[in-house]
């Protein structure tokens, strides 16, 4: 399980509910819930700081991904994946990990570049479900190389019935097909 590197890495860090609300922000819910594998009364610390607080690119406490990578690639498996299996989760992330390698960058760079991913800064999903907590889970592993490696050189996907031509199908998992 990969909850305990999980907790040092967002230890002292406010819900980002709070900060939103005191800030009169609204927050997105995705619109399917992932079911829990955690232990009976764990509680999986938020990945946030608070709104005064900048998130900054160091290293985390136990010199795994830093807080901000992970919550850049958290963010974009709770938008493209969360009704997805965690197979299909794990593949969105590696999907940007490949990328991270061809291009060089580091994974906030990577879905923040033009025509790529979304503006992760303006996204702002609950991270008080069980969601949040998973996709965390998968972007440490995934940015740490831990994990199968579901989607070999896949740099690229897309929703079924809109195909990639031009592309090679590496995979398809749940409603997402995966290209080199």
């Amino acid at each position: 399980m990969f909850a305990l590197p999980v907790v040092a890495l967002v230890t002292g860090l406010q819900p980002a509910n709070s900060a939103a609300h005191a800030a009169g922000q609204q927050t997105e819910t995705p619109s399917a819930q992932v079911q829990s594998d955690a232990q009976p009364g764990f509680t999986q610390p938020e990945l946030t700081a608070p709104s005064d607080t900048v998130v900054t690119d160091t290293v985390s406490p136990d010199n795994g991904p830093n807080m901000r990578q992970v919550e850049c690639v958290a963010k974009v498996i709770v938008h493209e994946a969360a009704n997805q299996i965690h197979r299909g989760q794990v593949a969105v992330a590696q999907v940007i990990r490949a990328r991270m390698k061809v291009a060089g960058t580091d994974a906030c760079e990577t879905v923040m570049k033009p025509g790529q991913f979304f503006n992760v800064n303006r996204y702002n999903p609950s991270r008080t479900g069980e969601t949040w907590r998973k996709a965390v889970v998968i972007a440490t592993a995934t940015l740490k190389g831990e994990g199968e490696d579901v989607v070999p050189g896949a740099i690229f996907f897309h929703t079924v019935g809109h195909p990639m031509h031009g592309r090679v199908q590496v995979a398809q998992i749940d409603d997402h097909v995966f290209y080199r």
